[in-house]
Order: structure tokens, then sequence, then C-alpha cells
């Protein structure tokens, strides 16, 4: 495919997934600001273990700490999520997603993929947002005592585990629907 015609087959491919999420949009209308907030911000492993804080008996001020330093990271990551949202466009929430039909969310992966310039460029920013969590999961891990820092820990290993069998599944299942092709 030559490069005029690659591009114009992305413009394309673009403009129909903006086009996808507008008319989906209506059905988005329903997320909540706390919800768009939570997503946005990037501390959802943060979010997760205070949605879990009665397993972890934490105590009134142990929950204070990390609800303080959960507050911290996302004022840190907030001009760097706006950032990424203004060079690439804003994430759909997860309501959002779920609302999407199949078809819209391939779009809306392939348009996002299909900026790698983009993507390239923002390397920086994805660093920073990861130095950010880290540092502010070391400061809720000091917050924490042993038994309490191993349950957040099996918690974190299950999760990956669990997203990395999504990930093969997900994989696999690509690979099935691609048609074999022989020379």
């Amino acid at each position: 495919m030559n490069p005029t015609r690659r591009i114009a087959v992305r413009g394309a491919l673009v403009a129909a997934t903006l086009l996808a999420v507008a008319i989906a949009a209506p059905a988005f209308a329903g997320a909540t600001k706390a919800t768009t907030a939570k997503t946005r911000e990037y501390a959802p492993g943060i979010d997760r273990m205070l949605e879990r804080k009665a397993e972890l008996c934490l105590t009134a001020e142990q929950e204070t700490r990390i609800t303080e330093i959960r507050a911290s990271l996302r004022e840190k990551n907030r001009p760097l999520v706006e950032q990424i949202e203004t060079t690439i466009g804003a994430r759909p929430t997860p309501e959002q997603l779920k609302g999407m039909s199949d078809e819209q969310r391939e779009e809306y992966a392939t348009a996002r993929k299909a900026d790698a310039k983009s993507h390239e460029e923002l390397q920086p920013v994805y660093k920073q947002l990861k130095e950010n969590r880290k540092a502010a999961w070391e400061q809720v891990k000091a917050v924490l005592n042993p038994d309490q820092k191993a349950k957040v820990e099996q918690w974190a290993k299950d999760k990956k585990k669990e997203m990395g069998e999504k990930k093969a599944a997900k994989s696999k299942e690509a690979s099935a629907e691609k048609p074999k092709t022989t020379y």
C-alpha cells in the first residue's frame, strides 16, 4: 500500500472511530464523575486495596494515610494524564467500554494503536506515571503491617496471573480467527 493511501486509510479509520464513539456517547451518559476520576488518575491498585479494606483489617489511621497517598498520587498524575488525553484522546471508562459493541471497542483499540508515533512521544510521560505509582505503592507498603503486606502482595500476584490468562486467551482467540495463508 502506498504511503498516501495508508494515510487516507488511517484517517478514515480514526474518523470512523470518532463517529462510533459519538454515536455511543448516550450510552456513556450514565458514567459517574467519580468513576471517571478514578479511572483517569491512574491509581487503580490503591483504589482496589481500599475497596477491600475490611479484608485487610485497616485501622482508621492506616485508611486515612493511604487515602492521603492516593490523593497525592492523583494530583501528581493529573497533568500527565491530561497530556496523554490531549495527545491521543481520552480513554473511555470501564462503564463506557461495557456500553460499546465489540466492533466499536475494536475500532477504538485499532485507532489508538494506529497512532504509534504519539505513543512513542509519550513514553517519558508513561514512565513518569509508572514511577509515581511505584513510589506511592512504596509509601502504602510502609503503612501496612507484615500480614497486610503479604495479603496485598498475594492479591497483586493473583491479579497479574488473571491478566496474563486473559491476555493469553485473547491472543489465542485472535490467532484462531485469522485465516491461515499458504504460499
